[in-house]
C-alpha cells in the first residue's frame, strides 16, 4: 500500500504543473517558451483565427500585405504540438 501511495505521489508531483495551470497560462513545451512566431517576411502580418485539432496540432490563419502597392495575402500554417511548423501540411 505504501509503494502505491508513493508511486501516486510521484506521478502527481511530476504532473502538477499541468494539473494546476490556469487557463491562459503559456505551455513551455510549445516552442520552448510557450510562444510560436512565424515570420513570413512580409509586413503587417497577423493571425486572425486559431483552431486546435483533436491530435493537438494547431492551425493558424491570418493575413499579410506584400509589396507596393500593398497586396493582401492569406496565410495558413499548422504547428505540431511542440510548436514546430508541420511541414507535412498543405
Amino acid at each position: 500500500a505504501l509503494s502505491k501511495l508513493l508511486l501516486f505521489t510521484i506521478l502527481f508531483l511530476t504532473n502538477a504543473a499541468g494539473i494546476f495551470a490556469a487557463d491562459g497560462d503559456l505551455d513551455p513545451s510549445f516552442d520552448g517558451d510557450g510562444i510560436g512566431i512565424t515570420d513570413n517576411g512580409n509586413t503587417n502580418e497577423g493571425v486572425i483565427d486559431l483552431v486546435v485539432q483533436p491530435d493537438g496540432k494547431i492551425i493558424a490563419a491570418g493575413n499579410s500585405f506584400v509589396g507596393s502597392p500593398s497586396t493582401h495575402q492569406t496565410t495558413i500554417v499548422r504547428y505540431n504540438i511542440n510548436g514546430s511548423i508541420d511541414s507535412t501540411f498543405g
